[in-house]
């Protein structure tokens, strides 16, 4: 494989996404195969993984305090309905016809 600067940059803007498995099978492939036989995107690689485990394991998970997620539904819902345009009164697109069929 050929190296070089666009391949690299490529990847660099990839790799976070490769970090996080948010690649599809053939661009996972496609970095990785980059990652065997280029020691610069791979150094960057090993930092950046080791720096999202270190943050992934000082992070607590927090539990909401009961009955918060519904406030905030509660509280988009209202927002929705305020902010929605007013909803026309529904037309008829077809005239009423008399017992003859005349409009």
């Amino acid at each position: 494989m050929t190296i070089d600067r666009s391949t690299c940059a490529q990847a660099f803007r990839l790799l976070d996404d490769y970090v996080d498995r948010e690649l599809d099978a053939q661009e996972l492939e496609r970095i990785r195969s980059h990652l065997e036989v280029c020691a610069v995107c791979a150094a960057e690689f090993r930092f950046e993984a080791s720096v999202i485990r270190n943050v992934r394991s000082k992070v607590q998970r927090l539990a909401i305090p009961p009955g918060l997620e519904a406030r905030v539904w509660q509280a988009i819902t209202r927002e929705r309905k305020r902010d929605s345009p007013p909803r026309a009164a529904a037309i008829d697109p077809v005239p009423p016809r008399d017992e003859e069929g005349d409009v």
